[in-house]
C-alpha cells in the first residue's frame, strides 16, 4: 500500500513538472513569437494557463437552442424533477458525512489506529488499479460532457443563452464546461436552482 501511495505521488510530481515546463516553454515562445502564438490559440480557440488548458466553440450554440426550446417543457418539468431530487440527495449526504464523522470519533481503537471510515476517497494508482485509468479518466470526460449539456439545456429552458461550450484538462483531470450569460443570475432563484442542479440530473 505504502509502495503504491509513493507511486502515486511520484507521478504527480512528475506531471506537476511537466506541466511546469510546458507553460514555461510556451511563456518563452510567447515573448520569441508573439503575433505566431497568439494566432495558433486563436485559431483553435485555446487559452492556457499554470496547470489548464481550455478549449471552447460556439459550434454547438445552435443545437442547444434548438432542442432546449423545442422540447421546454418537457426539458423543465425534468429539471423541475431534478431540483428536487438534488435537494434530496444533499440533506442525505449531509447526514451521511456526519454519520460517518460520528462513526470515526466514536469507535477510535485504545491503540489510537482509527476504524474502517464507512466513505473511501477513490485515488487513481493506489485504490484504482493502473489498468482501469484509461476507463476512469474516459468516465470522467464523458459524464463532465453530459454534466454540462444539462446545464446548457436548462439555461435555454430558462430563456437564458449559452454562449459556448468547451472542455479543459487540469493536471491530469479532463472536464468540460458551459458559457452561460450572466441573465442567469437575475431569474428567480428556483430557476437559478433548476440550472445550477441540471448537470448531476
Amino acid at each position: 500500500q505504502r509502495k503504491k501511495e509513493k507511486m502515486a505521488i511520484t507521478v504527480l510530481i512528475n506531471i506537476t513538472i511537466t506541466w511546469i515546463g510546458c507553460f514555461a516553454l510556451l511563456k518563452f515562445l510567447e515573448v520569441k513569437y508573439t503575433q505566431k502564438v497568439h494566432t495558433i490559440l486563436e485559431t483553435y480557440n485555446l487559452d492556457v494557463s499554470l496547470f489548464q488548458i481550455k478549449w471552447k466553440t460556439t459550434s454547438l450554440n445552435r443545437f442547444f437552442d434548438t432542442y432546449g426550446n423545442r422540447w421546454r417543457t418537457k426539458w423543465k418539468g425534468w429539471y423541475q424533477a431534478g431540483l428536487i431530487f438534488g435537494g434530496i440527495c444533499m440533506i442525505s449526504s449531509i447526514l451521511l458525512l456526519l454519520g460517518n464523522l460520528l462513526y470515526v470519533i466514536f469507535t477510535w481503537n485504545r491503540s489510537g489506529e482509527k476504524s474502517t471510515s464507512v466513505l473511501t476517497p477513490v485515488i487513481p494508482g493506489v485504490n484504482v488499479p493502473n489498468s482501469h485509468l484509461g476507463y476512469y479518466f474516459i468516465a470522467l470526460a464523458v459524464s463532465g460532457v453530459l454534466h454540462e449539456f444539462g446545464h446548457a439545456f436548462a439555461a435555454i429552458c430558462e430563456k437564458c443563452k449559452v454562449r459556448g461550450f468547451g472542455a479543459f484538462l487540469f493536471l491530469i483531470y479532463p472536464g468540460a464546461f458551459v458559457d452561460i450569460e450572466d441573465k442567469v443570475k437575475r431569474i428567480s432563484p428556483v430557476s437559478q436552482l433548476r440550472v445550477y442542479c441540471a448537470g448531476s440530473w
